[in-house]
This record gives structure tokens, sequence and C-alpha cells, in this order.
């Protein structure tokens, strides 16, 4: 009864947008009992839902964290790439529109260790 009042307060707060208390209260949950409901993949797409608010807020660090987080428990996680990408994307492109090219440079190298490393 009380993961399923967990779970119940998780779903909530993932309705309500708030990205964070829904990611913490699934892998809560998971620690638990990590085979209960569908609590894993709310987990995930909590996490990728808060990286996409992180993007939109240009909080890049924050949004490769989440990614980062989301694919070391499902590497396989085809969306998380596509966004890890476009969060890329977009720091670089703000760092070079600020003309903080250090910045473009570091996150450009960073992106490019990610992608050899991902690769067969």
């Amino acid at each position: 009864a009380r993961l399923a009042e967990a779970y119940g307060a998780a779903s909530q707060c993932f309705a309500e947008d708030d990205f964070i208390c829904a990611a913490n209260g699934f892998a809560d949950i998971i620690a638990e009992k990590p085979d209960f409901r569908d609590a894993k993949d709310q987990m995930e797409q909590s996490r990728y839902r808060l990286a996409e608010q992180y993007l939109k807020a240009e909080r890049f660090q924050l949004a490769i964290d989440q990614l980062d987080i989301l694919l070391a428990a499902n590497p396989g996680n085809k969306d998380a790439v596509v966004l890890m990408d476009t969060v890329y994307d977009h720091w670089i492109t703000s760092a070079e529109e600020q003309g903080d090219w250090w910045t473009a440079f570091w996150v450009a190298r960073q992106r490019n260790q990610r992608a050899s490393s991902r690769e067969p």
C-alpha cells in the first residue's frame, strides 16, 4: 500500500510538470521494488521531460546530466540520444551568439567525445 501511495504521489508530480519530484519519487520506488508497475518507464519519462525543461531554460549542463542518468539506465533510448544532440546544438549556438568561443569549443569537444564513444 505504501508503494502504491508513493506511486500516486510521483504520478501527481508528473501530472503537475514537477519532473524533479516525479523522477525522485519513481527512483525511490524502484530502489525498493525495481519491477513495481511501470515506475521504471515513468522515471525515464520524468528525466526526459526534466531535460526538456532544462533545455528550454538554457540550463544545458543540467539537461545533459539528466540525459546521462537516463542513458546510463537505458543506453538504447534513442529519444534521449536525439535530445542530447539537440541540447548540444543549442548550447553551442548559444555560446557562439554570446561570443563565448571557449565554451563553444569545449562543448563541441565534449559532444564529439561522446559521439565517438557511442559508435560501435
